[in-house]
């Protein structure tokens, strides 16, 4: 780690005076390690080994991160992206700001904190609840192994996850409740659904051929049927965000 005397560089204000960086106001300089945080970043489940002869998982169910939210929107859902084998859409690096002094390293871990699989010290990464996102992939959504390895293996600290991505088309086939009933009951703490529009065809195309109308019409649809599932399994609500392939929210 790189001494705190580091965080002792000048920086230009805005008269043309120096003065050092430890002199700035705390919530400023909060500001600033935070703007060198990495962007929301996609946290997926996957598998150690998949047997084709009974065409089941059989390996160490795991999370990991899969890349950034903007790579996922850009990604055949459709594809199989469950073995360890895959890897990562890009590879992410922890947060910078855990290795420039003492003062970025204590503000940066405020917000991030290590999610570790209890039997394998071997897929530990830093996770930030307000800006990470878990992925339900359709692989392992219908695999109940999965989902209690899953379970045994991260307990609580599944409860620091706020916010779901799920490919619409995978909550219209699942149904709300199917997601109630399996995947819900272990966060406890969920406050936002990321409900991802939009298909890729076969030759690799996105197609995102929906107006902005119809994706907001799609978004409030989908806040009333999720609205009637919370009242109807008397739970806390959930937020819906509503969005399309290229990042834009309904």
């Amino acid at each position: 780690m790189i001494g705190v005397d580091h965080c002792e560089e000048q920086i230009s204000q805005g008269d043309g005076s120096f003065q050092p960086f430890l002199k700035l106001p705390i919530e400023l300089r909060h500001i600033i390690w935070a703007f060198y945080w990495p962007e929301s970043r996609i946290i997926e489940a996957a598998n150690t080994e998949f047997n084709k002869n009974i065409n089941e998982y059989t390996g160490t169910t795991y999370l990991r991160i899969a890349g950034p939210l903007s790579i996922l929107l850009q990604t055949d859902f459709g594809g199989n992206r469950s073995l360890d084998s895959i890897g990562p859409l890009r590879q992410c690096h922890p947060p910078v700001t855990l290795q420039v002094c003492r003062e970025s390293r204590n503000y940066t871990l405020t917000h991030y904190h290590i999610m570790q699989h209890k039997e394998s010290a071997t897929y530990p990464f830093y996770f930030n609840p307000s800006r990470d996102i878990l992925w339900l992939c359709r692989e392992l959504t219908g695999e109940p192994e999965c989902r209690q390895d899953l379970e045994s293996c991260y307990r609580k600290q599944l409860n620091t996850i706020t916010t779901i991505l799920i490919e619409e088309a995978e909550w219209t086939y699942c149904t709300p409740a199917w997601y109630f009933e399996n995947y819900f009951p272990a966060l406890s703490c969920l406050k936002f659904i990321i409900l991802v529009h939009g298909v890729i065809d076969r030759a690799g195309n996105l197609i995102t051929e929906a107006a902005a109308s119809d994706h907001s019409i799609n978004a409030e649809k989908r806040r009333q049927e999720l609205e009637g599932v919370c009242c109807r399994k008397m739970v806390p609500a959930k937020t819906i965000l509503y969005v399309d392939r290229n990042g834009g929210f309904y």
